[in-house]
């Protein structure tokens, strides 16, 4: 009985240092897989200038201002009469809202680009502020409408501006 107590003791040790020992090689080869590819991702890992929450609000704003942008410049545009200064061009108006909301998305995906493209979005108010600040220039004053054609450029002049800061406090905060 000692012998085959002590034989069935020694097949057990056996077995489970071999189960153990499989477990152990197989735990270190899953260790050191992730440790290659924490590696790897390390490397291509860049750290984003600004923190991760204003970008997601940067990047909301300027999509808002986008749809916003391009509704008062199809609206003025329908609602402008020809050889009027101051209607909107929508070759000038549309692309300049759909590159701001391409922007405004990447920028609230965090991703390794969105300070570029908060620097991008910065430059497209900009210029969508000279835009609306010419077309209100531009825009003949009528004191029997009202609230008068320079409403909407005065408008989207000012949205312009407040997105344009808001790009700008991304950048500093």
């Amino acid at each position: 009985m000692a012998f085959s107590t002590v034989t069935m003791h020694t097949i057990y040790q056996q077995f489970s240092s071999n189960v153990c020992a499989a477990k152990i090689k197989k735990t270190v080869t899953n260790f050191r897989a992730t440790q290659k590819r924490v590696v790897k991702s390390s490397r291509k890992a860049t750290v984003m200038a600004i923190d991760p929450a204003v970008a997601i609000a940067a990047g909301q704003q300027e999509i808002a201002f986008a749809v916003l942008f391009a509704g008062e410049g199809i609206f003025s545009y329908f609602q402008g009469k020809d050889g009027v200064g101051g209607r909107p061009s929508l070759l000038l108006v549309l692309p300049l809202a759909i590159a701001t909301g391409v922007a405004g998305k990447v920028i609230g995906e965090c991703g390794d680009v969105a300070d570029t493209a908060l620097i991008g979005a910065i430059v497209l108010n900009g210029l969508a502020v000279a835009l609306s600040a010419l077309r209100f220039v531009q825009t003949p004053e009528d004191p029997l409408e009202w609230p008068g054609p320079k409403a909407w450029p005065a408008g989207i002049t000012a949205a312009s501006v407040l997105a344009l800061l808001a790009g700008l406090q991304g950048v500093f905060n």
